[in-house]
């Protein structure tokens, strides 16, 4: 399984805000995570549909967290941009390996669960650093 860039940046944009526990514009966000500002204005329209955040038009506008951080579960964040799925080797359609092809679909099978329980068991709070947060050597500006 491989995080596309979009889920990173919503989690990155996620821990930013709660940090923040302010209002953050979309050019701020984008400077601050250095993620491009057309990445922000999507993801905040994708957060924002589902109510984790809040935006507000304007000079003084911006997004703010909606909900407290321990209420937000990473897995509900992963689940909006990308499917949990480890793709895995169809078993063989003229009948041969399937034992392998059984052992292997089950390695691979049990990973997920593994993914889906750890992400299932974390909240944004959980990973929300206590400290300011230092991201290639520049500290979040709060």
């Amino acid at each position: 399984m491989q995080i596309n860039l979009m889920t990173d940046c919503a989690l990155r944009m996620l821990i930013f805000l709660a940090i923040k526990h302010g209002v953050a514009n979309s050019r701020k966000l984008a400077e601050q995570l250095d993620i491009p500002q057309k990445n922000i204005l999507e993801i905040g329209r994708k957060l924002k549909a589902e109510n984790y955040i809040d935006a507000t038009v304007g000079p003084y506008g911006g997004y703010t967290l909606n909900k407290t951080p321990d209420t937000i579960l990473l897995y509900d964040i992963v689940c909006l941009f990308e499917k949990i799925n480890i793709n895995c080797h169809s078993e063989s359609e003229k009948g041969k390996q399937i034992e392998i092809d059984a052992a292997v679909n089950g390695l691979y099978s049990e990973l997920q669960d593994m993914i889906i329980t750890t992400l299932k068991s974390k909240t944004l709070a959980d990973i929300v650093p206590e400290q300011q947060t230092v991201r290639k050597g520049v500290r979040f500006e709060t």
